[in-house]
């Protein structure tokens, strides 16, 4: 099966004519122990670590077609390799080291060559019975990539059976090109809250004002009592 469903395409402004790219098939090569054995699982569930992919592969158990279960032993794992797919989810690539496979386990051995003949293998991946297709990768192993790059972390695979998702809140700016000088609008805020303090401080003081006078006696009826 192969790793990606894209098709490339070359095209030259001498020609003007647009050629369709031949995959680059090397299948064969992968299967050799002698240069080290490359398996490919076309799709895993984003939530899939590479951590997950070592535990299920190291002692693998394999779902046969009458639905028998049985465990093996495949060989080194040298290292795993992911791709995303345009669905969200992932690709792996599981590289052994050369000269690794186990010839000695004999399911390691059927797994092997059903792969060469072009099959795939179903591997159970939880305590559910899920499995993932296993096949040869019909991928050229790439390069391995040196450590000092920056590292990404993985999520712990402890829950990788568990989808997580973040949601965060949308955030509408106003601003053209810059945010805004905090300490000229923070001086802003605090004089108009202080202004409309003010506004109600003579308010309330009108209010009160208001409320004492007309409870007061006119002097015109204080001179009519005396």
């Amino acid at each position: 099966m192969s790793s990606s469903n894209q098709i490339g395409y070359q095209w030259k402004p001498t020609t003007n004519k647009i050629i369709q790219q031949k995959k680059k098939d090397v299948s064969k090569l992968n299967a050799f122990d002698e240069t080290g054995i490359s398996l490919c699982i076309p799709f895993a569930f984003k939530n899939i670590t590479p951590n997950k992919v070592f535990a299920v592969m190291k002692n693998p158990t394999i779902l046969y077609k009458n639905g028998d279960k049985v465990r093996g032993s495949f060989g080194f794992i040298e290292r795993i390799d992911y791709i995303l797919r345009r669905d969200g989810n992932k690709t792996y690539f599981v590289h052994f080291r050369a000269n690794s496979w186990n010839f000695n386990n004999a399911t390691g051995l059927q797994a092997l060559n059903n792969m060469k003949e072009g099959k795939d293998i179903e591997i159970i991946n939880d305590k559910w019975g899920h499995f993932w297709k296993v096949s040869i990768s019909k991928a050229e192993r790439p390069e391995e990539e040196q450590e000092e790059q920056d590292e990404q972390d993985e999520p712990d695979d402890t829950d990788s059976d568990k989808e997580e998702f973040q949601i965060y809140p949308k955030f509408e700016l106003s601003y053209n090109d810059e945010f805004p000088n905090i300490t000229n609008e923070v001086a802003l805020a605090v004089e108009l809250a202080s202004a409309e303090a003010d506004a109600a401080n003579e308010v309330a003081l009108a209010v009160a004002l208001a409320v004492s006078g007309s409870e007061e006696i006119p002097e015109e009826e204080k001179t009519k009592e005396a």
